[in-house]
């Protein structure tokens, strides 16, 4: 039995339309999952910005001692800020006067979970960090 030319079309085309479907999918794929990416991004530095201005604002009435206990209870989500392999807290002058600037930093280090952005950055591992400064409000000095 002869095959018709014109079925044996219709199933090239099926397979052709499989082909584009799994490469369009994997495209779409690739994008959610940057913009997923960039998403926790975002959030991340505006949490870690939200910590540095509230260890700022503590610091600013002189309890300089417990600048970094404030900003490591300042947030839970979408940064766990008691992570101490991961956030570092740092704040100068460590005694500062009224009338003095105080400067609270908080690093992050932001792990990304798309491991195609890594050749694009050159590390799965991103830094943020924020400073915060304000004037001394109250002192010891």
């Amino acid at each position: 039995m002869k095959q018709h030319p014109a079925s044996s079309h219709r199933r090239s085309e099926r397979g052709q339309s499989l082909v584009e479907f799994a490469i369009t999918f994997l495209v779409l794929v690739l994008i959610l999952s940057v913009v997923v990416d960039v998403g926790r991004l975002y959030f991340a530095s505006v949490a870690v910005r939200e910590a540095a201005e509230e260890g700022a604002l503590y610091g600013s009435t002189g309890a300089f001692s417990g600048i970094e206990t404030r900003v490591r209870q300042s947030s839970t989500s979408p940064i766990d800020m008691m992570d101490v392999s991961r956030i570092q807290v740092s704040h100068s002058p460590t005694t500062p006067c009224v009338g003095q600037s105080l400067t609270v930093t908080v690093t992050y280090q932001f792990e990304f979970v798309m491991p195609l952005i890594a050749p694009i950055i050159g590390s799965t591992i991103l830094p943020l960090s924020h400073s915060a400064v304000t004037t001394v409000l109250q002192s010891s000095c």
